[in-house]
């Protein structure tokens, strides 16, 4: 059965690029959100973190993933202990003339040694940092542990607006604004992602084609996702969900965000 699918709309400052409602799910509808711009309806019911679409349209349910989000191995353990559930990106110089693009509803978790991000995350990040940081392994390989799904996600224009977002996430303030101001445009992606653990942890040969400046990859082999368990409860992620449309959706922001 084909699915009510959205497509971005490029001409929009706040777009959405999944809109997906469940057939089989009705108590899972889109509800009142679902013409509101960069709100992601997709259900993040457990159950249904393994259904994807075809070319067509059509579901489909699928055990594996390739597909990859390349992002620094702090932010990954923050995400895989629920400590967070955004990810704020601009995109790296390898993206493209487009620039970053939320290319995938579903995705592993890519964790990636950036030798500075212990400088550029909160207090509390660094004193994780210094503790998990000798656990993990060394560059030739890439510790696969989480996948995620995007429950919702905003273009963001405004700084004001990205700035309401302190305390749902462990960067630094001056680096997200650095990542605002970098480039041709202001402005920043903000995704907040259901989180699931794999059910193996995969330690994988670091490969060429996996390194450079740019946030998607697809891996060489398939890693199995079956079995995977979400890392936060339904209740505390949906009110963590709640809080960051709520911040996105305040007068101000909205604004600003459709200037």
């Amino acid at each position: 059965m084909a699915a009510d699918k959205v497509g971005t709309d490029s001409s929009s400052t706040n777009a959405c690029s999944y809109s997906y409602a469940y057939p089989d799910e009705a108590s899972m509808s889109e509800g009142d959100n679902a013409s509101t711009p960069g709100i992601c309806q997709r259900p993040w019911s457990p159950r249904a973190s393994l259904w994807g679409l075809d070319p067509d349209g059509d579901f489909f349910y699928h055990e594996d993933m390739r597909s990859a989000f390349k992002e620094w191995a702090v932010i990954v353990d923050a995400l895989g202990h629920g400590r967070q559930i955004l990810i704020l990106r601009k995109g790296g110089i390898r993206e493209g003339k487009g620039g970053f693009q939320v290319e995938h509803p579903e995705f592993l978790l890519f964790p990636t040694l950036y030798h500075q991000q212990r400088e550029n995350v909160l207090p509390d990040a660094q004193a994780r940092f210094d503790e998990v940081s000798t656990t993990w392994p060394g560059t030739e390989v890439v510790r696969i542990e989480y996948h995620a799904r995007i429950a919702a996600w905003h273009r963001v224009d405004s700084l004001d607006a990205v700035r309401r977002l302190r305390g749902l996430h462990v960067w630094r303030d001056d680096l997200i604004e650095e990542r605002f101001h970098w480039g041709r445009d202001e402005n920043i992606f903000a995704m907040a992602l259901r989180v699931y653990r794999l059910p193996e942890r995969l330690d994988l040969p670091m490969l060429p084609e996996y390194g450079g400046c740019k946030s998607w990859i697809e891996l060489a082999r398939d890693i199995p996702t079956e079995g995977s368990t979400p890392v936060m409860s339904d209740t505390a992620f949906a009110s963590a969900l709640g809080d960051f449309q709520d911040r996105m959706a305040s007068p101000d922001a909205m604004a600003q965000t459709h200037s």
